[in-house]
């Protein structure tokens, strides 16, 4: 056995020697009895003999070490290590001997022969602890402290205790000592003592008071360690926008959906510890239902543990601010007051106010600098949608200088434009394309012929299997899959005060917009630039062309701007369009074929203005009504007596009809009720030789007066609508009445008093014009829908091709501005672009910003969701437009606030909800209406069936009105003002100066809409809208986050009705409703 003087693995020198002088304390008295050494692996106790020449005292320099309170007098100090060395290596080998006759194990002899092994008696636990305790007291005259401390400090006799390689380990040892009843606390102050943070545990005495002070003390220093190293700057949780290091840099790129989730993995890495013990004192015991557990729902621990130390860290340094600052900007969105940043920057919640403020300013700069850059850019290719934003300013304390009004200005957002040729940008070969004048040679017929009528054709039947497959369970297999796309990105523009309807403030606004993208007087890139906007944008922008062109350079005339309209203040239009010719009068509620009919039948209000109804909820109302004519065909069509019933004893029977089946029934019901050919046909006398002619009903018999007012209603006009300025209801009446003509001569004729007098004064007409007024209704509803659907699914072609259809519907209607402003948008495409211009227009036309399938929007209704939001922001500091808030802080940040209240909900695990209802269950509705349409006999026809004679065929009345004149007046006043005739004496402007503030109809038609949005669901077109008060109740009932803004509310007070005043482009045509239907059916039918 080797000496305990010995160096372990051989080694020796000076650190040895001073390592170890504190065991030669032990040994340097001769006067002392040998000291007893325990060998762990036999159990036995040696005597370790002393040398026989006393060790010169020399005063130990680590005196905390040598000096303790209570040592024994018999302690002497260890020498210098220089004299240890020297006194080591003269030192013999300490001899052994055993006191109780038990010699050590012999070294085995390298002859290979060895001794025979002596007895050796084994001693009893109390029989060793007897002896050790002994030899401490007796000999070393120690108390166990002495002895513990010092043995603890001697590396070579406890090495292997303490790395745990003895069969008793420390672990066990301190459980002991916290076990045992002797170290428990004696007095109130030891007891104080237990856990104590503040009281050194070297001054304390009892064991368990000392070792958990100890832990806790121990466990102080190692979380003021993490907290250290988590705050340094290159951890991740430093967010500056002034910052040059990239780990301290803050960005919109870093806020949203995976901010929590980032700052999370961040604060386990750096915190390990902390972590840990937040989590534990935040989650609680699991719980089980039937053998499983239970995940936690609410409040998820380690979102809060998150949250916590984020704020902990930032109440240490205001740098390590990513999680606060972000809340705070969340916050800032929200439009929180300022109270709330008070106090929750006052507790470590968020950053101040100025901070939110100054850094917001800071990332719209940043925003700013990379939009100029783009805009410079000669490979990109920027699209500018621009519309009006006002918001009314009340002051509560009036005085001069002081007033409510309503503050106007102009918002704008740039969009890099996706999949075009560098072709497209070309600027003189646009203006050699306009120079050709062939918007000239333009004609009705040809027009028509842009229309592919064998494409809508195919969409309507394919809109029939799709009602079909969408209502009935059986079919629901058959539903169509979405198209791939791509994600839009957009660039918000900072604000102006500056208001549209001027053609003065237009150009400044425009001015003020191009120059956010790197274009100005002098120093532009000469590329074409897309500027698209709602009809009254629109028109401004052509008009403001016509105005500039004689500026000789491109930038100065605007003739870098390519117009372009957009597709979603032309859908509304196109929908109010449909209810002002199908909703009825008040004497024909009981004609099934009208909207009123069917509303009612539902409990559906009658909208407050027909001109311009409530975009979603009118929606959805007048497409649940298609869908429900749909089906009520299709029960004819299969000769079943319920529809649902018959496909569900189809699947039982397994004998459902294949899709190809359905397929072609679905075109056969498309040209027998929903063509236009199936229109005139119903207005005409059975012709059972037709192959398309609707199937014969009962006779028709007239009803009486009284029966005819029974079902009125919605009785009376409101107090609101009787108030409404006179030249509005003379103008809704002259629309009324001019819709109201013979089928035989086009004549106008006055109301009638009774459905019955009607149809004693025509007793000849044996046609049913219920019948053709359900199938115009489905006809141009189902155009309607089928924009919605290619909109949504991001086919811009279909979209287009709907465009050209309601060309002749917004003619023959009251709204002709919109007739005007499709036509200028069809010629720009078709005649003055060039092909790769014209695919770049219309492959640019829709937004995603989302890049979801079947999420496109319009580009003027997602400019519509960012005025709403920035009229929120406005409304909570009553700002300009112009200001500093809105145009350096608020508008070019806008599109991360929408994403930011989307997308933090979800980061912390919250379910992606929003404000708006899913699509009601509309089962009630269907069973209702299919019954009241198989008892009425709707969709079949019925000889002589009328209860009025109005005419609800807009499409042939608008190809009348441009066959007749209108086209040539529109070519021969935008040629003139487009300077392509050579006499500038006959310049003619389009519009008057009062046309710069907006008629008073328009504003009289301003409405309230109802937020929401459409999108494509597996095939499916899905409307949601979105109730303030429901929303409310929603937020009460679950967690405070309910809302999501990923279809934001749009705030629409004050949205300017721009479009719906008849003008003098299109006079009022007389028609004749005698159509000659020799054609036959090939392929034709609209």
């Amino acid at each position: 056995m080797a000496s305990v003087n010995e160096p372990r693995n051989g080694q020796r020198g000076p650190g040895w020697v001073q390592g170890n002088s504190v065991y030669t304390q032990n040994i340097s008295s001769p006067h002392q009895t040998p000291a007893l050494h325990h060998r762990a692996s036999t159990g036995q106790l040696n005597q370790v003999a002393y040398p026989g020449t006393p060790i010169p005292v020399v005063q130990s320099p680590y005196p905390q070490w040598n000096q303790s309170p209570g040592i024994s007098p018999h302690w002497h100090p260890a020498p210098m290590a220089a004299q240890y060395l020297n006194y080591n290596q003269v030192m013999p080998p300490p001899a052994f001997r055993v006191p109780f006759a038990t010699p050590s194990t012999p070294t085995p002899s390298r002859s290979g022969s060895a001794a025979p092994k002596p007895y050796t008696k084994k001693l009893k636990i109390e029989q060793k602890l007897a002896v050790v305790f002994n030899a401490i007291d007796k000999d070393a005259h120690w108390t166990f402290s002495e002895f513990m401390y010092y043995a603890f400090r001697h590396a070579t006799i406890i090495s292997r205790f303490l790395a745990g390689r003895d069969k008793y380990c420390v672990s066990q040892i301190l459980a002991s000592w916290m076990q045992t009843p002797d170290g428990r606390p004696r007095s109130s102050e030891d007891l104080k003592n237990m856990y104590s943070p503040s009281t050194p545990f070297l001054d304390i005495g009892p064991a368990r008071p000392a070792i958990t002070s100890f832990a806790v003390q121990l466990v102080e220093k190692k979380l003021i360690q993490e907290r250290t190293v988590a705050v340094r700057p290159s951890s991740g949780l430093y967010a500056s926008v002034t910052a040059k290091s990239a780990d301290q840099t803050l960005s919109w790129d870093d806020v949203g959906l995976t901010t929590v989730a980032d700052v999370t993995e961040v604060l386990k890495k750096h915190q390990p510890l902390t972590w840990h013990y937040l989590m534990q004192l935040t989650t609680p015991k699991a719980r089980k239902r039937k053998g499983m557990v239970i995940a936690r729902k609410y409040r998820p621990p380690e979102v809060v543990c998150t949250h916590l130390l984020s704020s902990i860290d930032f109440c240490y340094t205001e740098n390590a601010c990513r999680l606060p600052k972000i809340r705070g900007i969340l916050y800032f969105a929200c439009g929180a007051q300022h109270t709330l940043f008070n106090m929750n920057s006052r507790i470590g919640s968020t950053s101040a106010y100025s901070t939110v403020y100054s850094t917001l300013r800071g990332l719209s700069d940043h925003e700013a600098r990379a939009t100029e850059a783009l805009g410079r850019d000669p490979n990109s290719w920027p699209i500018l949608r621009l519309d009006n934003v006002q918001s009314y300013s009340k002051r509560r304390d009036l005085r001069m200088g002081r007033v409510n009004q309503m503050r106007i200005g102009t918002a704008a957002t740039m969009m890099e434009a996706e999949d075009f040729l560098p072709a497209a940008m070309d600027v003189d070969d646009r203006h050699a394309r306009i120079a050709e004048n062939k918007r000239k040679d333009i004609t009705v017929p040809l027009l028509l012929a842009l229309v592919d009528n064998t494409h809508a054709d195919m969409l309507g039947a394919l809109q029939w299997l799709q009602v079909l497959v969408n209502y009935v369970p059986e079919l629901s297999g058959y539903k169509a899959k979405v198209s791939e796309l791509y994600r839009t990105k957009v660039h918000p523009l900072a604000t102006n005060a500056k208001n549209e309807a001027k053609t003065t403030e237009l150009k400044d606004a425009l001015l003020d917009f191009l120059g956010q993208m790197g274009q100005r007087d002098h120093d532009y890139l000469r590329k074409l630039i897309l500027a698209g906007g709602d009809g009254l944008t629109y028109e401004k922008l052509l008009q403001l062309q016509r105005y500039m062109q004689f500026h000789g350079d491109a930038f100065q005339s605007l003739e870098l701007l390519v117009p372009i309209l957009e597709l979603w203040h032309l859908e509304w239009t196109d929908l109010s369009r449909i209810y002002e010719i199908h909703w009825g009068d008040y004497l024909s509620a009981n004609d099934p074929g009208t909207l009123r009919n069917s509303a009612a039948e539902i409990g559906r209000k009658e909208p407050a203005n027909l001109t311009k109804v409530d975009y979603y909820p009118y929606m959805q109302l007048a497409y649940l009504i298609l869908d429900i004519r749909m089906l009520d065909c299709w029960r004819i069509g299969l000769g079943a007596n319920d529809l649902f019933t018959y496909f569900e004893n189809k699947s039982g029977a397994e004998q459902l009809p294949s899709l190809d089946t359905l397929e072609a029934t679905a075109k056969d019901l498309n040209r027998r009720y929903s063509s236009l050919r199936a229109y005139h046909r119903a207005l005409l006398e059975h012709d059972s030789n037709n192959p398309y002619s609707v199937k014969l009903g009962s006779p028709w018999t007239p009803p009486t007066a009284e029966e005819s007012s029974q079902n009125i209603v919605s009785g009376i006009a409101t107090k609101k609508r009787r108030a409404r300025k006179k030249k509005n209801a003379d103008t809704n009446k002259s629309t009324e009445e001019a819709n109201m003509t013979v089928a035989s001569g086009g004549k106008k004729r006055k109301k009638v008093a009774s459905s019955t007098a009607a149809a004693e004064s025509a007793p000849s007409f044996q046609g049913d014009r219920s019948l053709a007024k359900s199938i115009m209704f489905m006809h141009e509803t189902m155009v309607s829908r089928e924009a919605a659907y290619a909109v949504a699914e991001g086919d811009i072609g279909r979209a287009y091709e709907c465009v050209k259809m309601m060309l002749f519907t917004f003619a023959g209607s009251s709204h002709v501005k919109y007739a005007t402003y499709t036509l200028e948008m069809i010629c720009t495409l078709e005649w003055e672009s060039s092909p790769a211009l014209q695919d770049g227009i219309l492959l640019n036309w829709l937004v995603n910003t989302e890049g979801l399938p079947g999420n496109f929007v319009e580009g003027d209704l997602h400019q519509e969701h960012y005025n709403g939001e920035l009229d929120e922001s406005r409304d909570h500091n009553d700002a300009e437009w112009d200001g500093n808030l809105m145009r350096n802080v608020c508008s070019r940040n806008i599109h991360h606030f929408l994403w930011l209240k989307k997308e933090w909900g979800q980061g912390l695990g919250l379910a992606k909800k929003g404000g708006k209802h899913v699509e009601p269950h509309t089962k009630p509705e269907v069973r209702k209406l299919l019954q009241k349409y198989q008892d009425e006999e709707l969709h079949l026809f019925r000889p002589g069936r009328r209860y009025n004679d109005a005419d609800v065929d807009d499409f042939s009345r608008g190809y009348k009105k441009l066959q007749e004149g209108a086209l040539q007046k529109w070519i021969a006043e935008t040629t003139r003002t487009l300077g392509l005739m050579q006499e500038l004496e006959h310049l003619v402007a389009t519009s008057n100066d009062k046309d710069e503030e907006g008629s008073p109809d328009d504003e009289e038609n301003e409405v309230e809409l109802t937020p929401g949005q459409c999108y494509m669901d597996n095939g499916e077109l899905v409307i949601e809208t979105s109730d303030l008060e429901d929303q409310e109740q929603s937020n009460e009932d679950d967690d405070p986050y309910r809302t999501e803004d990923d279809d934001t509310a749009m705030e629409t007070d004050g949205l300017e009705d721009e479009d719906d005043e008849a003008d003098d482009e299109f006079a009022e045509v007389e028609f004749d409703e005698e159509y000659d239907d020799s054609g036959g059916d090939d392929g034709g039918d609209m």
